[in-house]
């Protein structure tokens, strides 16, 4: 499939991150990563780069953008609609 612009909804789109409350992830992996950093950029700024999904049955599962999808999450409501790049879910080997 070739990757393509889609609208969805940002409820609609599960992330890696979805699963850990933000403020644990403010407070607990901050260590890790700059989360703090990027979520005051996409406060500012919006999203600078597209988030990538593939449709894995049935649900929209990030690719690439995980901690930009799980920020957006965390700053707008479900219904929010996002632009994503679609693309097929790459083979297993």
């Amino acid at each position: 499939m070739t990757p393509k612009i889609i609208e969805l909804k940002i409820g609609d789109i599960r992330a890696e991150w979805d699963v850990i409350p933000m403020d644990e992830i403010l407070e607990e992996w901050s260590g890790d990563y700059d989360w703090l950093s990027l979520t005051e950029d996409i406060k500012e700024n919006g999203l600078k780069e597209m988030i990538e999904v593939a449709n894995y049955k049935g649900a929209w599962i990030v690719l690439e953008g995980q901690h930009r999808a799980r920020i957006f999450k965390h700053l707008n409501p479900p219904e929010t609609i996002i632009k994503v790049i679609q693309k097929s879910i790459p083979c297993s080997q």
